[in-house]
């Protein structure tokens, strides 16, 4: 065989798996969460400029001539921070997380003077119509924004008419998935510290997620207000982290909820999760304290309510126990005790503080803390 047919073969190879590669991604990654546009030509024909959207004097957003678009963000100072472009979805596909999507209609004449993009769900008909007024964003090119929350949030198809000047111009249909994946453990131990919820399959063009969480214990009454916006692991995927010292390590169910803003601030919530809470024993404080700080707290949390007294007799590692001292707790809640280390009743020492602990004369529990300078 010659050296050139081995090559020749060498490359399909490699083209076949790159293809195949691709495919397998392209598969695997839900549709509908990289795009929340659509681009109308009002006269059929595409229009071939590129359109530049201003916010504030401020550059927002260029349309291409292919349809696909340049978003541009920036930072309090108005410093540009990234430029992301995205292309057109076609077939019209797009997921409940997006919160809304947007409607452009090019090629408008200037004497068009109003714009309207009635939409409603496929499902009983138009009972959720909404008469969306279009907005001029650019010269020849109005927008409609579509908030699924007025739709009740539906899944589905999504019908839309547009009209220039009280005249039909076309007639979309707009399919609306679910595309996101809630993940929490079923149940976990007050002696994990903590447990996270992750939500896959979120919508590229979302700004923020909150998880508004909550014990069954006397209902909301420990929910953060403003709620907690998670952590974004990567473009689709966002997580938070529940510590149960936040919320008095109480036991029982623990319920969180999701919302999705999108870049305008509108909401739309997707549903939530519920995580059993079980109890046992753990102790919480600093694994390191500079002795500055002057003094740490160490906690113990999933005794019984019934408890009466928690000792923390705390020492030096240096000479052993010469300098003792027997720390009254102090219940901070049903199943929680604190004490206070002061580095001052340890003649201000640097290295390890040991701290054990007793409920009612029993040991409980033990902590080690290396103080330093």
């Amino acid at each position: 065989m010659k050296k050139s047919t081995i090559v020749t073969m060498f490359v399909s190879v490699l083209l076949t798996l790159f293809s195949f590669n691709a495919q397998t991604s392209a598969a695997g990654r839900p549709e509908g969460i990289d795009s929340n546009y659509l681009i109308v030509d009002m006269n059929g024909t595409p229009q071939r400029q590129k359109i530049s959207i201003y916010n504030y004097n401020q550059l927002e957003t260029e349309i291409l001539a292919d349809n696909s678009m340049i978003r541009y963000s920036y930072d309090a100072n108005g410093n540009l921070l990234k430029r992301n472009k995205v292309t057109p979805a076609e077939p019209y596909l797009f997921s409940t997380s997006a919160v809304s999507y947007d409607i452009y209609l090019k090629g408008v004449p200037d004497s068009v003077q109003n714009v309207h993009f009635p939409t409603w769900t496929e499902d009983k008909g138009q009972d959720d119509i909404e008469w969306i007024a279009g907005v001029k964003v650019a010269p020849n090119l109005w927008k409609g924004k579509v908030i699924l929350s007025k739709h009740g949030g539906q899944r589905g198809a999504y019908n839309t008419h547009i009209y220039a000047d009280n005249q039909l111009v076309k007639g979309l249909n707009i399919n609306i998935q679910d595309t996101t994946k809630i993940i929490s453990p079923q149940t976990v131990s007050l002696t994990d510290g903590y447990y996270e919820v992750y939500v896959e399959g979120v919508a590229r063009t979302i700004k923020e997620v909150r998880f508004p969480t909550w014990t069954e214990y006397k209902g909301q009454d420990d929910i953060k207000d403003p709620w907690i916006i998670g952590e974004k692991v990567n473009d689709t995927t966002w997580k938070i982290r529940i510590p149960f010292s936040e919320y008095n390590f109480e036991t029982g169910n623990y319920s969180t909820h999701l919302y999705f803003f999108d870049q305008s601030g509108n909401m739309l919530g997707v549903g939530g999760t519920s995580v059993a809470v079980k109890g046992g024993i753990g102790v919480s404080g600093p694994k390191t304290a500079n002795i500055s700080a002057d003094s740490y707290d160490v906690l113990i949390y999933g005794l019984d309510p019934n408890v009466k007294r928690v000792q923390f007799p705390t020492w030096t590692s240096n000479k052993d126990q010469d300098d003792i001292e027997w720390i009254e707790g102090v219940k901070v809640a049903p199943r929680v005790w604190k004490a206070t280390v002061v580095f001052q009743r340890h003649n201000s020492e640097v290295g390890s503080y040991i701290t054990h602990i007793y409920a009612d004369n029993k040991y409980a529990g033990v902590w080690t803390c290396n103080v330093n300078r």
